[in-house]
């Protein structure tokens, strides 16, 4: 072969080459580039998830408090009004938080008719409080 020959296949094989880089640039650009954002949605989207949970988890701890101290209260004003009867106590069951918390609870259902009947007992309280830093150490939150 001669060199002019192997000039012109060498300039063409290059030059093929150079197109089909300029060519597929933007493509390579274009998917570097949506790689980069799908990132930083994932990162936001995470971020989001765990403010959410932050949220119940601060919802459900000042709930407990509130609903455990509302009870007790009741229960001492009825004691007053009534004598020393037999208490009755509301149960949680149909409170928005405690529904919204329930799915994530890991007990038994009798443990949680348990828990919504006896809410006025420090040991109930403290069992359900003990669920809400279980979750949260299961949404990694601490």
């Amino acid at each position: 072969m001669s060199d002019v020959w192997v000039g012109v296949i060498g300039g063409a094989v290059g030059g093929f080459f150079t197109a089909l880089v300029s060519l597929s640039s933007p493509w390579i650009s274009w998917f570097v580039k949506s790689r980069e954002l799908d990132k930083t949605r994932d990162v936001e989207r995470q971020r989001e998830r765990q403010g959410h949970r932050r949220e119940l988890i601060t919802q459900w701890r000042e709930s407990i408090f509130q609903t455990h101290h509302e009870l007790v209260m009741h229960e001492v004003q009825r004691r007053r009004e009534a004598g020393a009867q037999d208490p009755v106590i509301e149960q949680l069951e149909g409170r928005a938080w405690f529904e919204s918390l329930r799915p994530h609870l890991s007990l038994s259902e009798d443990e949680v008719g348990q828990i919504s009947i006896n809410f006025d007992m420090s040991s109930m309280v403290r069992k359900l409080s003990d669920e809400v830093a279980r979750i949260e150490r299961e949404w990694e939150l601490v």
